[in-house]
């Protein structure tokens, strides 16, 4: 049987960051879950907003260790301003994609050699990795309602990869870390943490920056400029003001765009150039998303 410091070490060697395990939910979490979502959709979300990360625990049958992945992806931002042209995207879509892929292919070669062969890998829309994370003793849950490490604060990114082998049991203490700071609640400018730990992403400017609805089906966005400024994909904002991730920003080895772009990029290339130099990098955004959000910023579009 491998052992978990193995697999750490694997992880390590191809690229990860923080490596943690855990077992498949209970039918107890399971339920308690359900329940969750249940009021969340009460609440209005769509299926998919049900949750962050999760609509169903469907995992097979025969998966005994949950192996939980993140690396850090936190990017430095440039001295100068971004220019009237110019927009701040989220550190995640400056090449974390890309990175999970190729630090996954890695791993996979690592584990064939020693003869493993996973069952699946679960993405963050399958299963709430965040969740799983803090299961694994790899970090806390805070009041943005992303993952806090003490490694690397929130600016990491998650996936799994199930195994059948059964590896020995870790407790974990829990771990606390956001106490009375309400920061990121009062600093997000459309309210989406509407409670601590809890997000409305129907609010969310990031969730809107990638969803496929159509734009004035959203929340109202003709105060983004005001609300957002120069941002125009996704919004770092409650990372950005937490004051544990200002005390362990570390930058990672992701870049593959620089944080500040050329929005007129967007609005003249073609589909096919999108396809080809940026729609792996921003996670899959069309490029008609992107067109219509910065042709809302630059002003030649009104929602």
């Amino acid at each position: 049987m491998v052992s978990p410091e193995t697999l750490k070490d694997l992880a390590l060697e191809a690229g990860f960051d923080l490596t943690g395990f855990t077992r498949p939910p209970t039918a107890e979490e399971r339920e308690q879950f359900s329940l969750e979502v249940g009021d969340r959709k009460a609440r209005g979300f769509r299926p998919g907003q049900a949750y962050p990360w999760m609509d169903s625990w469907d995992l097979p049958p025969e998966t005994r260790t949950i192996v939980v992945l993140g690396f850090n992806y936190y990017q430095e931002a440039p001295e100068e301003p971004p220019g009237e042209t110019r927009t701040v995207i989220a550190r995640y879509l400056t090449g974390s994609c890309p990175a999970l892929i190729r630090k996954l292919r890695s791993f996979y070669r690592s584990l064939s050699i020693l003869g493993i062969t996973p069952l699946n890998h679960i993405g963050p829309s399958e299963l709430p990795l965040k969740w799983l994370a803090q299961r694994a003793g790899m970090g806390w849950i805070g009041k943005n309602s992303l993952l806090v490490t003490r490694e690397f604060g929130s600016w990491v990114i998650w996936d799994a990869v199930l195994l059948a082998e059964e590896l020995p049991a870790e407790v974990h203490p829990a771990q606390t870390g956001c106490a009375d700071c309400d920061d990121c609640l009062r600093a997000c400018p459309t309210s989406a943490l509407y409670e601590p730990y809890k997000l409305d992403p129907t609010r969310c400017f990031t969730f809107f920056s990638e969803t496929l609805a159509p734009m004035d089906a959203a929340w109202p966005i003709k105060n983004a400029r005001l609300a957002f400024g120069c941002r125009v994909l996704g919004c770092d904002i409650c990372q950005e003001i937490c004051p544990h991730n200002r005390a362990v920003q570390t930058p990672g080895d992701i870049a593959d765009l620089p944080l500040h772009i050329d929005l007129r990029r967007f609005l003249e290339i073609d589909d096919e150039t999108y396809d080809r130099e940026y729609r792996l990098t921003l996670w899959g955004i069309p490029r008609h998303r992107v067109a219509d959000m910065a042709s809302l910023m630059l002003g030649t579009r009104t929602p």
